[in-house]
């Protein structure tokens, strides 16, 4: 990598999570390799802990009962323009939530201050330390004034950003992926707030609406909080996916209702 790392930077964070389905052996040794090519300091490294993903396979009726989780009744709109909203959720993108959300009750259970959430297909950029650095260096400023909760390392932009407020570091829009994010105690209290275990939908569609840029009002209306939680991004990725048909999530078909759903064709 290009630029020098001052280890006594990321040393703050408290915990490095990275979300990995325990049967994929496959994908948790070639994260691992990836990691150790940042050459971190063993400190840091310890701060490394694989967390076992909730598998889409395993959920069924009786899981969601049990574990007292919902699905949104509203999600599924027949009648959308876009065709993404058009079909149930599935049972992958399901586990992927309920990963994510088991992820920020430790961070609040732990009362950890800062947390890196990756999931075991993110790679890592040649700029990755320098604009991590630079990023959360702000973030942290910011946070002295109690408006930072969220910082986006890697996403799909899917909407204009709604303000660039450094060269390498804008306020997001419409965002979908959760491959790298940081997110704070403060975040994750305001995640877990608003009864999203109970009203399932997939994360990434979760997440914006937490910082009021979703395109659905139906969502927004359900799930924001009168004050948006405090979002940025870095501009450009830091992050990205290194195989995104490999992923369990968007490669899963099958839905809680049973089945497969019925196979849409995607818009040209």
């Amino acid at each position: 990598l290009q630029y020098a790392w001052r280890d006594w930077f990321m040393k703050q964070i408290d915990k490095v999570f990275i979300v990995n389905l325990p049967r994929r052996t496959d994908r948790r040794s070639e994260m691992e390799t990836r990691l150790a090519a940042l050459a971190l300091d063993p400190e840091i490294r310890s701060k490394f802990e694989f967390f076992p993903a909730v598998d889409g396979a395993d959920i069924d009726d009786v899981y969601m009962q049990r574990g007292n989780y919902g699905l949104w009744e509203h999600w599924k709109k027949p009648d959308h323009s876009l065709h993404f909203y058009r079909r149930d959720i599935r049972k992958g993108e399901i586990g992927c939530a309920l990963s994510h959300v088991n992820i920020w009750k430790r961070v609040v259970e732990e009362n950890l201050d800062e947390v890196l959430i990756l999931e075991d297909d993110a790679g890592f950029d040649r700029h990755f330390k320098y604009l991590f650095e630079r990023a959360l260096k702000f973030c942290r400023h910011i946070g002295t004034q109690g408006n930072w909760d969220l910082l986006y390392l890697g996403r799909n932009a899917m909407t204009p950003d709604f303000m660039q407020v450094r060269n390498y570091l804008s306020v997001p829009g419409f965002s979908y992926c959760t491959h790298g994010y940081m997110v704070t105690r403060s975040g994750a209290e305001k995640l877990l707030s608003v009864g999203y275990e109970q009203n399932l939908i997939p994360v990434d569609e979760f997440l914006p609406s937490m910082f009021h840029q979703h395109i659905r009002a139906d969502i927004l209306e359900r799930f924001s909080l009168p004050e948006p939680i405090g979002a940025f991004a870095i501009t450009p990725n830091v992050v990205h996916q290194v195989d995104y048909t490999d992923s369990d999530t968007e490669c899963s078909s099958a839905t809680i209702k049973g089945g497969e759903p019925p196979k849409i064709q995607a818009a040209s």
